[in-house]
C-alpha cells in the first residue's frame, strides 16, 4: 500500500488541535516500513489517522491498549447509534490545512474527516467513562451484517507499534 506522507498538515489543523487539547493527548507521526500515520495518544487510548492514497477515505482507528481492542471510525458510528450516544460537536474547518493534508480525493476527504473524527471522539468519551473498550465489545451490527463485530482484537503489529510508542514517551 502507498501511504500519504504529507499528513503533517493535519497536525496544524484546528480540528486535531481541538481534539488533542480536549484529551490532553500527545500527537506523533508514526512511520514504519509498511505504514505512515498520525497517532494521538491519551492514557491507554490511541487514535490513529492515515490515508492510503488509492482509497477514497481516510482511515481512523480507536485502540484501547489496556484491553487489546480497536474499532474503526465507521464502526464507532455504528456503536454510537446502537446505544444512542450523540455525535460530538463537529470539528471546525477554519483553515486549509485539512484539505492540504490529503492527496487523493482531497475535497471529499476534507469534508468526511471531521465527521469521522467526531464519532471517534464521542465513543472515546463514553468508553473512557465506562472503563474501556470492553464496555462496548458486545455490540454488533444489526442482521444480516452481524457476523463481524464492531470491536475487534488488535493485531500483533499494532500492539508492538503502540507499545514502542508508549515506551518512547
Amino acid at each position: 500500500m502507498i501511504y500519504n506522507r504529507q499528513l503533517e498538515y493535519l497536525l496544524t489543523s484546528r480540528c486535531l488541535q481541538d481534539f488533542s487539547a480536549r484529551y490532553q493527548s500527545v500527537a506523533r507521526i508514526c512511520e514504519t516500513k509498511d505504514r505512515y500515520s498520525i497517532l494521538l495518544v491519551h492514557d491507554s487510548y490511541v487514535v490513529e489517522l492515515s490515508e492510503i492514497i488509492i482509497d477514497n477515505y481516510v482511515e481512523i482507528w480507536l485502540s484501547d491498549m489496556s484491553s487489546g481492542l480497536w474499532v474503526s471510525s465507521t464502526d464507532a458510528r455504528g456503536i454510537c447509534s446502537a446505544i444512542n450516544i450523540p455525535a460530538a460537536i463537529v470539528c471546525k474547518l477554519d483553515d486549509i490545512s485539512i484539505e492540504r493534508a490529503f492527496i487523493s480525493f482531497h475535497s471529499e476527504k476534507a469534508v468526511a474527516f471531521p465527521l469521522d473524527l467526531c464519532w471517534v471522539d464521542s465513543l472515546l468519551a463514553f468508553i473512557a467513562s465506562k472503563g474501556g473498550m470492553r464496555s462496548v465489545a458486545h455490540i454488533a451490527p444489526p442482521p444480516p451484517f452481524n457476523d463481524r463485530p464492531y470491536v475487534r482484537p488488535m493485531a500483533h503489529s499494532q500492539v508492538q507499534m503502540y507499545q514502542l510508542l508508549r515506551s518512547a514517551r
